[in-house]
């Protein structure tokens, strides 16, 4: 016993990281259910791990967001650290795919082309503008 405790804490030193959590989650599921199918029938204990599941997997999401708004002091808990690794190579994905102007926009649609070209116009590498805001600029001060 003592040796597969010193092998749950040897991989565990560093802390806790998505795929982890997502484990131990699948891993209390099933062992709800297998309690639940064995004191109810296994269509209730389905429902009742769907249930479950879907509240797990809106925690799941609350504990994402925090952990993203937490990212910078993540780091400093060992429990936590490899998440915070985790959430900062994410954020420098996101960084590199959102930094590039267009990148949200279809451009198979018919109408990819023109909200590429309003988005090249109204932005540059930094900052993006209003275009909205543009316009009303030029609109006459009695209509304003």
């Amino acid at each position: 016993f003592k040796l597969i405790i010193d092998s749950i804490w040897e991989h565990y030193r560093h802390g806790l990281g998505f795929v982890d959590i997502e484990n131990i989650a699948v891993f209390i599921l099933i062992v709800r259910f297998l309690f639940l199918s064995r004191k109810y029938n296994i269509r209730t204990s389905f429902f009742i791990t769907c249930i479950g599941l879907s509240a797990a997997y809106l925690w799941y999401m609350h504990l994402r967001d925090l952990a993203f708004y937490y990212t910078r002091t993540l780091w400093m808990c060992p429990l936590t650290h490899n998440l915070s690794e985790e959430f900062e190579e994410i954020y420098y994905q996101q960084l590199a795919v959102f930094s590039k102007a267009g990148a949200r926009f279809d451009s198979q649609s018919f109408y990819g082309p023109a909200l590429r070209a309003l988005q090249n116009m109204t932005s540059d590498t930094e900052y993006r503008f209003d275009p909205l805001s543009m316009l009303w600029t030029y609109l006459p001060t009695d209509i304003k």
